[in-house]
């Protein structure tokens, strides 16, 4: 068993670690995101990528460039996966297809099984707030007030 890990759930259970990431610029989504990497590994986690969107000052408004960016544009996730035994990376579109859409997704605290909003799967480019409010839901998201 993973040491971070409850002892009630069977080992061979897989688990996910979501990324919401800011609305900052590049270098703190950047140095949010490495920190996500190394936690989802160092506790056995599935890191699940979120959707390509817009970073601020990453556009130039030209419409024949690319506008919506994800963080395979700028990280080599598949070869990190390759070199780092038990490092995990998906999609958030994956995630949601493979474990959202088949009812594997219940509200933390209720066990109603809640789907995506409208039943969506894409999120690349579309606003992401609804996904991540339901995220929320279906995740363990200690409460945290830094100026309380």
């Amino acid at each position: 068993m993973h040491p971070l890990n409850d002892p009630y759930t069977p080992d061979d259970t897989e688990r996910f670690l979501t990324f919401e990431p800011d609305h900052g610029g590049w270098n703190n989504i950047r140095m949010a995101m490495e920190t996500a990497l190394v936690m989802s590994h160092a506790m056995g986690r599935t890191l699940v990528l979120p959707p390509e969107q817009k970073i601020y000052l990453l556009q130039n408004g030209k419409n024949s460039e690319k506008k919506d960016f994800g963080f395979n544009d700028f990280f080599h996730l598949d070869a990190i996966s390759v070199e780092h035994k038990g490092f995990k990376v998906i999609t958030m579109e994956e995630f949601l297809v493979r474990e959202a859409m088949q009812g594997k997704m219940v509200e933390y605290g209720t066990n109603a099984t809640l789907y995506p909003p409208n039943k969506q799967t894409s999120w690349d480019g579309a606003h992401t707030k609804p996904l991540f409010d339901y995220l929320r839901k279906i995740g363990n998201t200690p409460h945290w007030e830094p100026w309380d």
